[in-house]
């Protein structure tokens, strides 16, 4: 029974030691402030947080082609989160503002998935059921292309069903997966507080003076 009893305390200290999802959380955020905070004062301002989420954002593009957010956006979210309105930001107010720059990007990459992994495909196959004509299209390709020897080869395939249902495809990625993050981003930067002239102008005064140190 002792034995037992034992080796289950042991199983729940090394449960305990285990790092949970929250203390990996704040060990990157605690990461990605420090590489921020370029000059090591323990708070960053609105040039620094704004390096950083270009940084941030060249990863994100390995899952979406989702553009960062825009040097306004990123200095009214930054007058927000500055509780102590002292135009830097430190670790605690980093880490509320870095969720919302997280979750932002999250919506993003859904929308543009949503529209590249379902709408463009769906709307594809429903223009080339309704619309093709392979009569048609060859006489097209005829016409555009230049020799005998090459329109022989190439009139099979740029007049096949695959090829015009991947074309289509590529053309409503791109053309959708565009506007649904146009659409997105307006609707998130509606919800932004707006930057009075006061509050840039107190960020350039701190950016000035941190540069003379």
């Amino acid at each position: 029974m002792n034995i037992r009893g034992g080796g289950k305390q042991e199983n729940n200290n090394n449960n305990n030691n285990k790092p949970t999802t929250k203390t990996v959380g704040n060990k990157i955020v605690t990461k990605i402030f420090e590489n921020a905070d370029t000059n090591h004062d323990g708070t960053i301002n609105t040039t620094e947080l704004y390096e950083i989420l270009l940084l941030y954002y060249i990863s994100i593009n390995q899952k979406a082609p989702v553009p960062p957010p825009s040097r306004e956006v990123v200095n009214r979210l930054f007058v927000e989160y500055d509780s102590d309105k002292s135009n830097t930001i430190n670790m605690h107010e980093f880490a509320a503002l870095i969720k919302i720059f997280g979750r932002r990007a999250l919506i993003k990459i859904v929308t543009y998935k949503f529209f590249s992994l379902l709408i463009a495909p769906l709307l594809a196959e429903y223009v080339v059921h309704a619309y093709y004509n392979k009569e048609s299209l060859t006489r097209i390709t005829t016409l555009i292309l230049p020799t005998e020897s090459f329109r022989t080869k190439a009139i099979p395939i740029l007049t096949s069903k695959t090829f015009v249902r991947t074309l289509l495809i590529a053309i409503f990625v791109s053309t959708l997966g565009n506007a649904g993050l146009m659409i997105v981003n307006t609707i998130m930067n509606m919800s932004l507080p707006k930057l009075t002239s006061s509050s840039s102008k107190n960020n350039n005064d701190k950016k000035k003076n941190k540069n003379k140190k």
